[in-house]
């Protein structure tokens, strides 16, 4: 395939760095949305979401396991309190996803016949990647809460894998590609962990 020909000629600036950076990742991790509540309320089927000392724009999503986007609100104001009816969700398993800036927060729920079953232990907090294009060159950023393997492929948009990458036990990421050598057109990256994948579109002018 041509992209892929021409991709394995690309000059890769690339910088791993994979300190075990403790002081800083716990940092990170506490700096994570310091004041949120997601609980339900009695046995009604309803869930309270609050926020505090919110200072940038987030996105409140209530989403099936598979991703699928069931409501979504954007929230501007510095605090914010609400009650979410979900009555009318099938009996299964959901989730509630906030997302401000680079962080996000995932709170996993249960809908059974009778109400709504939620495990506060179970809330994940992420650093979502960075991915900017300048000067025909995509750069890639990352800090992990935790060490973990990471996987960095570039796609065409007929979904061809033109760079392949894994890294092993890896707290932060920066890697830098030289695009100029790929024709014009749609291309995405793709960013996973074992535990999130993330996707980025770009084109290539």
């Amino acid at each position: 395939m041509k992209d892929s020909q021409n991709f394995k000629t690309l000059s890769l600036f690339t910088s791993v760095i994979a300190f075990v950076l403790i002081a800083n990742v716990a940092a990170a991790r506490n700096s994570i949305f310091p004041n949120v509540e997601v609980k339900t309320i009695g046995v009604s089927k309803k869930i309270k979401i609050a926020i505090s000392e919110l200072k940038q724009t987030a996105q409140i999503s209530i989403k099936t396991q598979d991703g699928r986007q069931l409501l979504s609100e954007t929230i501007k104001s510095p605090s914010f309190a609400k009650l979410y009816n979900l009555e009318l969700l099938n009996v299964g398993e959901y989730l509630v996803q906030i997302t401000s800036g680079q962080k996000e927060l995932e709170q996993p729920f249960s809908v059974t016949e009778q109400k709504l079953l939620m495990d506060n232990r179970k809330r994940r907090e992420f650093l979502i990647p960075t991915v900017r294009l300048a000067q025909k060159k995509v750069n890639v950023m990352m800090l992990n809460t935790r060490m973990t393997d990471v996987k960095i492929q570039i796609k065409n948009e007929y979904g061809d894998v033109l760079l392949n990458e894994e890294l092993d036990s890896v707290v932060k990421v920066e890697k830098q590609y030289n695009i100029a050598a790929l024709k014009r057109g749609r291309y995405q990256v793709v960013i996973s962990t074992p535990e999130k994948t993330y996707y980025e579109n770009f084109i290539n002018k």
